[in-house]
Formats: C-alpha cells, sequence, structure tokens
C-alpha cells in the first residue's frame, strides 16, 4: 500500500505508524493527520485528525493475543501475566517505540470490550455504506 503511495499510484491512504514511518522521515510520503486522540511522539508535527478539522474521526489499531473459547483460566492467567511482564520490559517498549508502536497492555476484560466495540461499530460502518466483500 505505501509502495504505491509512494509511486503515485494511490493518492491517500490510511495507515499505522511503523508502516509509513520511515516513508514519512525521508519525505517520500506526507502525512496529513494522525487519527489519534494525540500527536504521535516521532511525528509531533503532524496534527490529530480533531486537529486538522475531523473531531470524530479517530482510529486505534490494535494487537491481540487470543486463546480458544473454554482455555482453562489458569492457563489464561498465565499467558496475561507472561504477556504483561513481556510488554513492560524496557527493552520491548524501546523497540516498539523507534518503529512508531506504542504499547498499552490491555487485561482480558478491557481487551474484550474493546472488541465488542470495535465489532458494532465497524459492522454499522459496514451496513450503512453497504460495503460487501468481493
Amino acid at each position: 500500500m505505501m509502495q504505491d503511495v509512494v509511486a503515485g499510484n494511490v493518492q491517500v491512504t490510511i495507515a499505522t505508524p511503523p508502516s509509513l514511518l520511515g516513508f514519512v522521515q525521508s519525505g517520500r510520503v506526507r502525512a496529513l493527520a494522525i487519527a489519534a486522540k494525540e500527536r504521535h511522539p516521532l511525528l509531533p508535527t503532524v496534527p490529530t485528525t480533531a486537529e486538522a478539522g475531523y473531531p470524530n474521526f479517530e482510529l486505534e489499531a490494535w494487537v491481540a493475543l487470543f486463546a480458544p473459547a473454554g482455555t482453562p483460566p489458569d492457563v489464561i492467567a498465565k499467558l496475561t501475566a507472561a504477556v504483561r511482564e513481556s510488554l513492560q520490559s524496557p527493552a520491548v517498549v524501546e523497540r516498539a517505540r523507534a518503529t512508531g508502536m506504542e504499547i498499552r497492555y490491555m487485561p482480558p476484560t478491557e481487551l474484550d470490550a474493546t472488541v465488542r466495540k470495535d465489532l458494532q461499530y465497524w459492522s454499522k460502518v459496514i451496513r450503512e455504506a453497504n460495503i460487501t466483500a468481493d
């Protein structure tokens, strides 16, 4: 996707900071806005979408670890503890920030609420825009 923007085949796209950071920093792509509540620490001159005049446009990309339904609670607890510990490791935090990612740990209950909220939101967008799979 970013290659097509750089080549001029696509005029605009929405992308995550890790996928576009190098292109923006090299001047090959111009970031118009960050679809977040706050400016990105590695792109401090790029306004948020609210600052750019779109106060209701915000996207949060997230990555999660899922387990099969019925996974024993003790296994979930061990996985959760290991993930939380690794995400708090200074080396992991530093590496993530260097690539443009900000780590925010979500406990399973918060992740569940986030997944449900996003499913509800995007289902509505898809229905209202009459989007279908090709």
